[in-house]
């Protein structure tokens, strides 16, 4: 089948050639549990499960049944349904933090939307980022691929560099900081410095924002905010909610989420869509029943650990780690090419292999085996042609993702005038906004009730 009229034929950077080897299958057309098969019908174990989307495994009967049940009855009406509400107050059950939401469909919007409330709420426009975001504007432009987009006053910093953020804080007076809780860190390294972060923005009236993409419902107690005791004003949900349904959700505060009753606009015809309101409630009914998480953590244990012992067995180089909590790990080499040859052989034999490993409620013991005696016998091979890996590879070595490029500091042209930044008619625009608006709520702007709160 061709898919030559979509651009580098794929919808999502993440699925692109270049980022895969050339033994690597190009299409998926069925999932089932831990597993998925090519075009051609060869059988691969899973591993990135759609990056991180499915989080019980793929066609998961519960969900499936979900869907289908929800199918027959209508999957989008002209009024909101209840089950709408039932996944808000179950939500909010879930993670107290969220004490109004908005449902939307993507992580991307989410963040997108997260942004704007924060930024009326305040009356501020700066906003300091940490992590990945997602291809909305506002985030774009701090990335390399930002071809078409605003310039806007967002700043990154490097997650666990309080002195920088504090620094950037008193210099930007931010609307908001955004931030991935965690990664690939321990939860004490994380508590500690979320513990900070929290203490800081709450000094500063500013709205802590949790991206709980990726953490969301992949976490010790189905968050990150709730695993390490630091409550957001604001978080954004996505990825593994519906189990690869697309679904998603910004909420936080009443107080901040009030200002979509007023002058804030964040809504989608899509957003009460019901197969995957279904598919979420069905996924979070797992979760509260079933001990998903105790079962990430094992497999993806057992996975991280035979991975480290192959590479201290049989690596020339200290740096080939699997690292990570276990419910989603990143293997790390000097080099692609060494990274290429090592995927290069586990994907010839049936273990799929990504940016990062994202195991699921279906990786069971025998899949775990399996790709873990794959592993050691592909170190193994890796090797012999350490000194030379680009002769293991079949063809050229992966490229990064857009998640793992950072952009360059641009240092400032002596001989030219600055240059008025692309996002200032839009700042101006927000700033006059605030000035000129009679009808709207009369609240305290800059400080989330209950800031304080450390939890």
């Amino acid at each position: 089948m061709s898919m030559n009229r979509l651009p580098e034929q794929v919808n999502t950077l993440s699925k692109r050639a270049c980022v895969h080897t050339i033994s690597h299958p190009r299409l998926f057309v069925k999932g089932k549990g831990c597993k998925a098969w090519d075009a051609d019908g060869k059988e691969y174990i899973d591993w990135p499960c759609s990056l991180g989307a499915n989080l019980l495994g793929h066609a998961y009967p519960s969900v499936v049944e979900a869907i289908k049940s929800q199918a027959e009855e209508g999957t989008l009406f002209s009024l909101e349904h209840p089950k709408v509400g039932e996944l808000a107050e179950l939500i909010h059950d879930t993670i107290p933090s969220m004490e109004a939401m908005r449902f939307l469909k993507t992580g991307s919007e989410a963040c997108s939307a997260a942004v704007r409330i924060a930024r009326d709420y305040t009356g501020r426009w700066p906003v300091i980022v940490c992590g990945y975001h997602g291809w909305h504007e506002w985030y774009n432009c701090t990335t390399p691929k930002n071809a078409g987009s605003v310039t806007q006053d967002v700043t990154s910093v490097k997650w666990g560099d309080f002195a920088g953020l504090k620094r950037l804080v008193d210099e930007k007076k931010p609307a908001a900081y955004m931030l991935e809780p965690y990664i690939y860190r321990d939860e004490d390294t994380c508590k500690k410095y979320l513990q900070q972060v929290r203490k800081l923005c709450s000094a500063n009236d500013v709205v802590l924002i949790f991206d709980e993409n990726v953490t969301g419902f992949r976490s010790r107690k189905i968050t990150a905010q709730e695993t390490v005791k630091v409550r957001p004003d604001l978080t954004c949900l996505g990825k593994a909610m519906a189990n690869g349904v697309p679904m998603a959700c910004v909420g936080g505060k009443k107080e901040i989420m009030d200002v979509l009753k007023a002058d804030c606009f964040v809504s989608s015809t899509y957003g009460g869509e019901l197969l995957g309101i279904s598919a979420a409630l069905a996924t979070l009914k797992v979760l509260k029943e079933e001990p998903v998480y105790h079962h990430l953590e094992m497999m993806g244990q057992k996975l991280r650990v035979a991975f480290n012992n192959s590479a201290t067995s049989f690596s020339r180089h200290d740096t080939t780690e699997c690292i990570g909590q276990p419910q989603r790990t990143f293997f790390k080499f000097p080099t692609a090419e060494h990274k290429g040859a090592f995927w290069q052989y586990c994907v010839e034999r049936g273990i799929f292999f990504g940016f990062a490993q994202f195991v699921t409620f279906s990786h069971d013991q025998t899949s775990v085996e399996r790709t873990t005696a794959t592993v050691r016998e592909a170190m193994y091979a890796l090797n012999k042609y350490w000194d030379r890996p680009q002769e293991m590879l079949k063809g050229p070595a992966p490229q990064e993702t857009l998640r793992t490029i950072v952009l360059p500091e641009k240092k400032p042209k002596a001989a030219k005038e600055p240059e008025q930044p692309r996002g200032a008619e839009q700042k101006a625009a927000f700033d006059n906004a605030q000035e000129i608006r009679p009808d709207s709520p009369k609240r305290k702007r800059g400080r989330p009730k209950g800031s304080k709160n450390k939890k």
